[in-house]
């Protein structure tokens, strides 16, 4: 395949199913942060990808929503705890 991203031997991604944005980079800068867009953002469709087959894409379904409820679990210990529970714990400040 010559149109595309090789992302392991063999397997390659189409660059039909690839979309590439400049953003402005999240992170800390110089004088250009939040003026110039130089961060590169890569997005990849695979729910819709032609390289999965429908097992592949309930998989990927499955994971989506196991990982959106890790998120939501993650964000609601500071609530719950009254504080940012994480950070305390890998400060050695909070015993499990």
């Amino acid at each position: 395949m010559s149109a595309g991203i090789e992302i392991a031997p063999g397997l390659w991604v189409p660059e039909s199913e690839l979309e590439f944005h400049f953003i402005r980079s999240p992170g800390p800068g110089g004088q250009n942060v939040n003026k110039v867009a130089s961060a590169l953002q890569l997005r990849f469709a695979a729910a819709t990808t032609s390289l999965l087959d429908d097992a592949g894409r309930r998989r990927l379904a499955v994971l989506v929503v196991l990982l959106e409820r890790l998120e939501a679990e993650r964000q609601a210990v500071p609530d719950a705890v009254g504080g940012d529970h994480v950070a305390a714990v890998r400060e050695g400040g909070v015993e499990l």
